[in-house]
């Protein structure tokens, strides 16, 4: 064991007895238990302290509950967290930074050129420690530099109030932290009782209200959720007036310089989250731009790190405009834009809190739910029928889309993706309908954003990433999105008038993503495609001006009977049902196959103007979506025949309605 583990033994922890082992105080002070591994594992070979670092890491942190015990910087602020404290981080890879180096080992003594007295590490820290009275023999023969990788990081574009207040209620670090956080978390009562009441809202929001996702007898959304949007809005303003009390200057002023190089670099507006500067020092080539991920680390707030050109000009500082805005973006102030030095880094399979993000986990987890697939089916499609008046087969047909998700690519094809128009919404009722789709689906799904599609929007919103070499950052826009995030488009919002250059660009993104699930980033002298799986709905009055892969006419009954009122317990089912048979392991019998392929022969022969190869694929990921809705692993003949029914409704409605008629889908 280690020295630390010896002396402090678990009671210096102050967590109680349900507290997992953490010896060594490593949840608030994880750089002394690096120094006590590292000054273990001098005299080994280099790669020794890394292996040793992450094996102790792992067995007193990753495994278990422990986690949920390292506070979030997405649920509390950092300026209420002691620096230099464990921290975990849930977000996106929003952008790349260049490498850094930095002084891995490095020896101090009381003069340069005296001998060394001290060997210290370097690792999981901006700034080089070096206590007063000694100097850092930089020309030491024993000094090793190694490279870090350093990313900008968002909260995850569109994540839903349910998500994060859900999340939120998982951690079991808010409440518990000892006496030496508590003194960096004082808040005034009235504060402290807007966060619990929000907290409570939420959480019965999710475990016994009841609620309803369809329209009401009436027309009027009846979807009932009590939000705390407003108070961690105000919360948030509080944050960011209050300042994280150790930097010298205000921080609206550090707002302000944020801001005069293109603001916090959200790709969707609203977002209140805080965004951080996260530095990795295992497998730094094995990340990507738009990856979802959550990391732990050392939280790095020191006010030293804020670029000088904050509160000087850039000829006071000695730069030219363009290194003076690069420095100003790549260093912000650390109270606005946190750092966060990675001990460990989790890919997220999905988005869902309500479910294990890791695969190991996932199907046990799952398995009960997927067992009551029919029944959280036929609930959904009554749901989404109500909304959309009544139309059963647009239901069916939603339903699908939402468990659409992309599972290869082979060159230029892209298997899995399933975007729906949904046309013929007359304009007189789609703002209600379009109001009330979005208010449903962002109660269900985990991630989502409603886009209107109007000239303003189209024509003056940055929708593709951009680089801007002068700053060297890269500019986000409205579709850099993670994986698996609902995109609502409200064509109905389109009115006549003239798209601009900026708008066709905008119209050929989305049709790109829409089409195939790529888009082009913008590199000033060339564009670069970049993979998307994005869930597009498009809601329009006639058929969509954006390509597709399924439009659907919506037929409004005159009597719509009104959705069941759910308790929170089956929302929670229904989030749960959407995410867990999307990832189930789906397989196609040999006896199945050839039963297809004699259909489809057979189908040729019988109308061979009709049906092509297009027409066997739309079929073969029809009975795919429709197998996952049931539940099912393996596709059967039932099910096939199923799609086939559903896909020739489809395609009569669509010959039927006068404004889709000459529509080839």
């Amino acid at each position: 064991m280690l020295a630390a583990e010896k002396e402090g033994g678990t009671g210096e922890t102050g967590f109680g007895d349900n507290m997992p082992s953490l010896e060594g105080n490593l949840l608030h002070d994880p750089l002394g238990f690096v120094k006590l591994v590292f000054d273990r594992c001098q005299g080994t070979a280099s790669g020794d302290f890394a292996e040793e670092l992450q094996k102790q890491f792992k067995s007193r942190i990753l495994n278990g509950d422990g986690v949920s015990w390292v506070p979030s910087l997405n649920d509390v602020p950092a300026h209420q967290l002691p620096v230099n404290c464990l921290v975990r981080y849930r977000g996106m890879i929003q952008d790349m930074f260049g490498p850094e180096i930095f002084l891995s080992r490095y020896e101090l003594a009381e003069t340069e050129s005296g001998p060394a007295k001290d060997v210290c590490c370097g690792w999981y820290q901006d700034i080089t420690d070096c206590p007063p009275g000694r100097v850092i023999l930089m020309d030491s023969p024993n000094q090793v530099l190694a490279e870090r990788q350093a990313f900008y990081c968002v909260p995850l574009p569109g994540e839903t109030d349910w998500a994060k207040q859900t999340f939120a209620s998982q951690s079991k670090a808010q409440e518990r932290l000892d006496s030496s956080c508590t003194s960096n978390l004082q808040e005034s009562p009235s504060k402290a009782g807007s966060r619990k009441r929000g907290r409570t809202e939420g959480d019965e929001s999710c475990s016994t209200g009841e609620i309803t996702m369809a329209a009401d007898a009436t027309g009027e959304s009846a979807m009932h959720r009590d939000h705390v949007s407003a108070e961690s809005e105000g919360a948030d303003s509080k944050r960011l007036r209050s300042g994280s009390g150790t930097a010298d200057n205000s921080v609206a002023a550090a707002v302000a310089g944020i801001q005069s190089v293109g603001d916090l670099n959200f790709p969707l507006p609203g977002e209140r989250g805080p965004p951080c500067i996260v530095k990795v020092y295992d497998d730094i080539d094995s990340y990507r731009v738009n990856e979802m991920v959550e990391f732990i680390g050392v939280l790095s707030m020191d006010p030293s790190l804020t670029a000088a050109t904050y509160t000087h000009s850039a000829d006071e500082v000695g730069m030219d405009s363009d290194m003076a805005k690069e420095e100003a973006v790549h260093s912000p102030p650390p109270n606005i834009v946190p750092r966060l030095h990675c001990f460990s880094a989790r890919r997220l399979l999905h988005s869902n809190p309500l479910l294990p993000a890791n695969a190991d986990d996932f199907k046990a987890a799952t398995a009960e739910i997927v067992a009551n697939s029919s029944s959280c089916r036929e609930e959904l499609c009554g749901q989404f029928a109500a909304l959309l008046g009544g139309d059963q087969l647009s239901a069916e047909f939603l339903l699908l889309s939402l468990l659409s998700t992309v599972y290869a690519r082979h060159d230029t094809s892209v298997i899995g993706k399933f975007s729906l128009n949904l046309s013929n919404v007359p304009r007189d009722v789609s703002t209600q309908l379009v109001g009330q789709l979005s208010t449903a689906l962002q109660t269900i799904v985990p991630k989502f954003y409603s886009m209107p599609m109007s000239l303003e929007h189209l024509n003056n919103k940055s929708l593709c990433p951009k680089k801007d070499y002068a700053a060297n950052r890269l500019v986000t826009g409205q579709l850099q999105l993670s994986d698996g995030t609902v995109v609502l488009l409200d064509e109905t919002a389109l009115s006549e008038g003239q798209l601009n250059e900026r708008g066709i660009a905008n119209i050929m993104a989305i049709n790109s993503v829409l089409s195939r699930q790529h888009l082009a980033y913008d590199f000033q002298y060339q564009t670069v495609d970049f993979p998307t799986n994005i869930n597009g709905i498009v809601v329009s009055e006639g058929k969509s001006i954006l390509q597709t892969d399924c439009q659907v006419p919506v037929e409004i009954q005159a009597d719509v009977p009104a959705a069941n009122v759910l308790t929170a317990t089956q929302l929670n089912m229904l989030r749960s049902y959407l995410t867990a048979v999307q990832r189930i392991d789906y397989d196609l019998p040999a006896d199945v196959q050839k039963h297809l392929q004699d259909d489809f022969v057979a189908m040729r022969k019988d109308n061979p103007e009709g049906v092509n190869a297009e027409t066997f694929h739309r079929l073969l990921l029809l009975s795919r979506l429709l197998s996952l809705s049931r539940g099912q692993r393996l596709l059967d003949v039932t099910t096939w025949n199923d799609a086939k029914k559903l896909e020739t409704l489809r395609c009569a409605r669509v010959a039927s309605n006068p404004a889709t008629a000459a529509a080839t889908q």
